[in-house]
């Protein structure tokens, strides 16, 4: 426009009026600013210079064509972008609904009678007065807003064979329809037995909960006989609580309190037994793991004659890291061959974690289906490149995250990553957390990684992953990457003398996220801010 002005100014006759505005114009096209272009040409065949065989209004149709290809062209990419929301929409819905909402928590089973629970769940079952068992699901929502789920249960016998009667659905004893509360709680599924006598043969028996074709959790209960005898003589195991301690026995949960992966050092139990007299005896514990591998010891117990009596067994878990996945597990205690009890106990994420994987459910997030990995954040849109650049958080399918800067799709920059509950940073014995900064998806310049408890193990340069200097070295005992409850959500990030500071994250408690820089308590600039698609999950 000021060349417009220009033009019909008294200099109206300068000699390079057609060559100059006609190059400012063919610059303008260059750098793709078309419409701009388009008014210096105009402005162009108002010069008293311009020759007769001039290709100005070529160049505006040129302007004008390069509009048009570029609408089409963002058209194209929104509506290939809509496309994209949609898929993830039905991907995220139909993700959920396999596994009914819901991230289980806890199995147990309780006894009624005429509807009335005989007892509390997880009390012993014993034959002359089991009648009806009731499932008690405990769980964490995973949608946003109540959801009706449609539960398969399954009995299964101690022979192996379907408990179920005449009217029970093929490949089920009977199916519960629930509501799923978006805060969570427990489930109370509706009992299978009988009010008069009990169904159910001494041993054994496991019981399944499938939800849209995909078993959701299983678990066991015992119905004992009121016979002493029949259990050996040597033990009348009741049940088994379990508990989080640290190497050195200090508790840092007590039993019965629910397993979180991330904090779990070593897993104690406390054995309830009766016995008809004192000895020691060899007993044998074998934890089967989610993956169908167990971890297995034998230990020497003295053990006490009476009833209701406790013993504690010998712990599994590592110093520097969880050994233990989020799943279910089988806890098996064997005397001379044979299997006096089981119970099934869960290990599950911890409730950030949970909060964390909620923000990647969201419809916006990029999922790549070779591995399920996800992606929420900027991208390059020039060309037919669509690749992630600028600030975004992409998540594995092991539970680790990495929170940043990317260029042409890798971490480029400064970026916090967060590993795996049951990994450490390679190169790095014993920490899960990174802050610093990254070189083609590489760890390199300065950093600092911080073990599981959050204390700071490392900081100096690093270079193709490994650290260059002394490892571990002596960190600031004041500076610490935490886990904080806050007011509306969580806060996982680096805090200075127990305040929010240095890199972290906020992540609400309605699911949106914010990363970036913190200093004092309070966010400092510009972060990667991510909001909630929809309201629909």
């Amino acid at each position: 426009m000021m060349l417009l002005l220009a033009a019909s100014s008294p200099m109206f006759a300068q000699v390079n009026c057609y060559s100059g505005s006609r190059s400012q114009g063919l610059a303008l096209m260059k750098s793709g600013q078309y419409e701009t272009a388009i008014d210096v040409f105009k402005g162009a065949m108002l010069c008293p210079d311009k020759p007769a065989d001039n290709d100005l209004q070529a160049r505006i149709s040129e302007c004008q064509r390069k509009i048009r290809e570029r609408t089409e062209a963002h058209q194209k990419r929104k509506a290939e972008q809509a496309q994209r929301l949609e898929e993830n929409e039905r991907r995220r819905e139909a993700e959920l609904a396999s596994i009914g909402y819901m991230e289980i928590r806890g199995l147990e089973f309780a006894n009624s009678v005429n509807g009335k629970f005989q007892g509390e769940p997880g009390d012993p079952l014993f034959e002359s007065s089991t009648r009806n068992i009731h499932p008690v699901l405990s769980y964490r929502g995973l949608a946003h807003g109540s959801k009706t789920v449609e539960l398969g249960i399954r009995f299964i016998a101690p022979d192996g064979t379907l408990v179920g009667g005449t009217a029970t659905p093929e490949g089920y004893s009977y199916k519960y329809t629930a509501t799923v509360d978006p805060q969570g709680g427990r489930l109370n599924i509706i009992g299978w037995g009988n009010n008069d006598q009990c169904i159910f043969q001494p041993g054994v028996h496991t019981c399944e909960i499938w939800c849209n074709g995909n078993k959701l959790t299983s678990g066991t209960f015992t119905i004992y006989e009121d016979a002493f005898a029949n259990y050996g003589g040597v033990f009348y195991v009741t049940g088994l609580t379990l508990a989080n301690t640290t190497f050195d026995n200090e508790m840092l949960s007590g039993y019965g309190a629910t397993l979180f992966s991330d904090d779990l050092r070593y897993l104690k139990a406390r054995l309830r037994y009766s016995s008809d007299r004192s000895r020691k005896v060899d007993l044998s514990v074998k934890i089967m793991k989610p993956d169908g591998t167990d971890i297995s010891d034998t230990d020497s117990y003295f053990i006490n004659a009476g009833t209701g009596l406790e013993l504690p067994l010998t712990g599994w878990g590592a110093k520097r890291m969880s050994i233990f996945s989020p799943g279910t597990y089988q806890y098996e205690i064997w005397f001379e061959g044979r299997k006096l009890y089981t119970q099934t106990f869960y290990v599950v994420e911890s409730d950030w974690r949970v909060s964390m994987n909620r923000v990647m459910l969201d419809r916006s997030a990029e999922v790549y289906p070779e591995d399920n990995s996800k992606y929420r954040g900027g991208f390059s849109d020039s060309g037919d490149i669509w690749n992630r650049n600028g600030l975004g958080v992409y998540s594995w399918p092991d539970g680790s995250f990495y929170w940043g800067e990317w260029a042409d799709g890798v971490c480029e920059g400064d970026g916090l990553y967060i590993a795996a509950a049951t990994y450490t940073l390679s190169h790095c014995p014993g920490c899960t957390f990174y802050v610093g900064s990254y070189v083609n998806n590489s760890r390199s310049g300065w950093g600092a990684c911080y073990d599981m408890d959050g204390n700071l193990v490392y900081e100096g340069n690093f270079s193709a992953d490994y650290p260059t200097g002394s490892f571990p070295s002596a960190g600031q005992s004041n500076k610490r990457f935490q886990i904080l409850k806050v007011d509306g959500g969580y806060y996982v990030g680096e805090t200075l003398d127990g305040r929010m500071h240095g890199k972290g994250i906020f992540i609400s408690d309605s699911g949106d996220a914010w990363y970036g820089n913190w200093a004092g308590g309070s966010r400092q600039g510009e972060g990667l801010d991510l909001r909630r698609y929809s309201d629909q999950y």
